[in-house]
């Protein structure tokens, strides 16, 4: 059952990476990385939420649910530092989620 309007809220998350998949590539090189990426952003920061989503012809991986732009920003920063080979690929996005209200 969808949820209505007032259950859906505005949340930012980081996404880690945009990884491509063109149908050239025969392989599941894109789609492995995301989830390798996935993998071990979670050993570090097992609490955060993880969202791999493919939507073609890219592989995403975003990060968090966090009710502030501050917030996202702040573990963006803990993400530069404790994953630098992922930096330039890391930046902020709002993104509509669906959350339960009570």
């Amino acid at each position: 059952m969808p949820l209505s309007q007032a259950e859906k809220a505005d949340t930012f998350k980081c996404p880690v990476g945009v990884f491509r998949s063109l149908s050239e590539i025969i392989n599941e090189f894109p789609k492995n990385e995301a989830f390798s990426k996935e993998t071990d952003l979670k050993s570090t920061f097992p609490e955060l939420s993880t969202y791999v989503k493919y939507n073609a012809p890219f592989w995403r991986l975003r990060v968090g649910d966090f009710q502030t732009y501050q917030d996202a920003q702040n573990m963006l920063v803990q993400l530069r530092h404790n994953f630098p080979a992922f930096g330039r690929e890391m930046s902020i996005v709002k993104e509509k989620i669906q959350v339960k209200v009570q």
